[in-house]
């Protein structure tokens, strides 16, 4: 996975949220959509700094970082619950 096609996925998808949430109506779109897509890239970074003690490993990949950017924090634990079971 290159680095530049990976920041420009989480550029192009934190755009997409700035424009979901003018549409929406929050008062600070661009704020929000940061805010959530940071969220799910730290958790997803925590959960692999303290996967020696959890025993929950996520790989990172294009499929990892797109759910964490996406679905922030409750996208990181849906992965890493189904890591768990499967």
């Amino acid at each position: 996975m290159n680095l530049i096609s990976l920041l420009c996925m989480i550029c192009a998808v934190t755009l997409f949220y700035s424009l979901i949430n003018a549409f929406s109506g929050i008062k600070s779109p661009v704020k929000a959509s940061i805010q959530s897509t940071f969220l799910g890239l730290a958790s997803l970074i925590l959960i692999n700094v303290f996967s020696p003690l959890t025993s929950v490993f996520i790989p990172v990949s294009v499929l990892s970082v797109s759910a964490a950017v996406v679905g922030s924090v409750p996208g990181v634990i849906l992965i890493a619950l189904l890591n768990t079971f499967f």
